[in-house]
């Protein structure tokens, strides 16, 4: 029978309360909160971080913060990553960024967006294939919804 961190990446339903997981996520925050307040300019101190943190990920990715992830150890990159302020990865799934990918400011990503993403800058002809090319994937260029003109009664703007 498969464990509970095993079901996660697989896509099957897990126990988001299994000891484990809670144990690893925790882990995570605590990483993640080093990382954000780290001393900007101490370069040894946000390697060490970011290394325990994002054990699955290139060396030379630079994480603008705040950042925030699930658990770190799904997140996969290739090399010259650059992830811009406020980005959140929600890696229960594995999630794989390409070489020269630079994420804009304030990008949510799930695996579900991760992959509408890829698929919308192939569509529109940014790339020819996700891995190896340099483009932004900015959040206001992929959320092209307009706002609607009058909100539903109990909605403010």
């Amino acid at each position: 029978m498969k464990s509970e961190k095993e079901k996660m990446p697989a896509g099957d339903l897990f126990d988001a309360s299994d000891p484990l997981l809670t144990q690893e996520w925790q882990r995570a925050r605590t990483l993640t909160h080093q990382l954000n307040v780290t001393r900007y300019g101490d370069p040894s101190a946000y390697q060490e971080i970011r290394a325990a943190l994002l054990p699955n990920a290139s060396a030379d990715i630079w994480i603008e913060p705040p950042f925030f992830c699930d658990s770190g150890y799904n997140n996969y990159t290739g090399e010259r990553v650059f992830f811009n302020f406020n980005c959140v990865l929600m890696d229960v799934m594995p999630i794989r960024v390409g070489s020269r990918v630079m994420l804009g400011p304030n990008y949510p990503s799930t695996i579900q967006e991760f992959l509408r993403v890829a698929r919308e800058v192939l569509v529109v002809g940014a790339a020819s294939a996700f891995d190896g090319f340099l483009f932004w994937l900015v959040w206001w260029f992929l959320s092209r919804r307009r706002l609607p003109a009058k909100y539903p009664e109990g909605v403010s703007r």
